[in-house]
């Protein structure tokens, strides 16, 4: 779940800066496609918490191995950390 979240995010961001800097006058915040983009860009920081629930739930669970649900949360929490902080540069870039 976390890598393909995490391919997922970052083929968006990449789709987000080409169509920013393809636009004149950069995106508008009206735009549909911009609220597209900005929507999955969230709906994958969600389905991210989503995966962290799911590592911690596969951490407190007796007899099983701990190793994938500690590689889940790792990058899971690499993904969040990710997008929120791609998130504050752009509102602090934007004008």
């Amino acid at each position: 779940m976390a890598i393909l979240v995490g391919i997922a995010e970052f083929i968006l961001l990449i789709i987000a800066g080409v169509m920013e800097a393809k636009t004149p006058g950069g995106m508008g915040e009206d735009d549909p496609a911009t609220i597209i983009l900005g929507s999955l860009l969230i709906g994958g920081a969600v389905m991210s918490f989503v995966a962290v629930a799911l590592a911690i739930a596969g951490l407190v669970q007796g007899g099983r191995s701990k190793i994938f649900p500690m590689l889940g949360l790792a990058l899971n929490g690499m993904i969040i950390v990710g997008v929120i902080g791609i998130m504050i540069i752009g509102l602090l870039m934007g004008d």
